[in-house]
């Protein structure tokens, strides 16, 4: 049959659609369209990823929810990690049927939360001068056991991170535009996205129809921020996300708010 609804996946930063594709079965089965754009400077090479800033990657995003809006009675964006950030602006500017947020940061780093990542973001502007590509560790093999990721693992690019920590900015501000239902996931221990971002976007939203979960994943490896591939959560967050959907198809309304894992 003809679809009438359209999913945009949209992945994290520095990473690629491989962390989306397990969402992708489960959206196509309700006979959605599902589009799994690569965003600008991704999946491709440091160098590339390097000339793209926060506006590219919203644009990008922008450009395909409308086309996909052009064909499709209803368009669902879904973001991991900084997809979930650009999806949330997109419902902001668009209101769209629904919009998903999955490990969706908010900000860079809690200004309360003070350790060796907050100095690094607090000297950002200074630092993406002087070191605009600083070496990192890659993950142990472990850990991608259990969490499989593909984007630049080895390299943090700051001048790219800087642009994000404002493209976050316009997102906190923009929050309260967000009208339509919301579905907000979150890891109570991530490490990579504040996990209290999850509790802001639905305080400040405006939607009356959002569902917010906490996931807690056990093992003590990863940094429990990948959600969508994660060997504990990923199963839980394809099934929420096709439950949504199915929901906003229907018609149907429903608030929760969740503190802890859901079966």
């Amino acid at each position: 049959m003809t679809a009438d609804t359209a999913c945009l996946l949209l992945h994290g930063f520095g990473g690629s659609p491989f962390e989306m594709e397990p969402l992708v079965s489960g959206l196509t089965d309700l006979g959605c369209t599902v589009d799994v754009p690569t965003l600008p400077g991704h999946d491709s090479s440091v160098a590339e990823f390097r000339r793209t800033f926060f506006p590219d990657w919203l644009a990008h995003a922008e450009e395909r929810y409308l086309s996909l809006r052009r064909s499709h009675k209803r368009v669902i964006p879904i973001g991991f990690s900084m997809g979930g950030s650009l999806a949330l602006l997109l419902a902001a500017r668009h209101n769209p049927a629904g919009v998903v947020s999955l490990a969706a940061p908010v900000c860079l780093q809690p200004w309360f939360s003070f350790n060796a990542r907050t100095l690094q973001i607090l000297f950002l502007p200074l630092l993406k001068h002087v070191f605009p590509v600083m070496s990192r560790r890659p993950p142990r093999p472990e850990s991608r056991a259990i969490a499989p990721h593909r984007g630049y693992d080895n390299v943090n690019c700051l001048p790219q991170l800087h642009s994000l920590g404002k493209g976050l900015a316009i997102l906190r501000k923009t929050l309260p535009d967000i009208r339509c239902p919301a579905l907000v996931m979150h890891d109570v221990l991530d490490a990579s996205s504040w996990p209290g971002s999850a509790l802001a976007i639905a305080a400040k939203a405006a939607s009356r129809d959002l569902t917010l979960i906490y996931t807690r994943m056990n093992e003590r490896i990863t940094s429990h921020h990948m959600l969508t591939t994660h060997q504990e959560t990923k199963e839980q967050v394809a099934a929420e996300v096709r439950r949504f959907v199915a929901r906003v198809r229907g018609g149907g309304k429903r608030r929760i708010a969740s503190g802890g894992q859901r079966g």
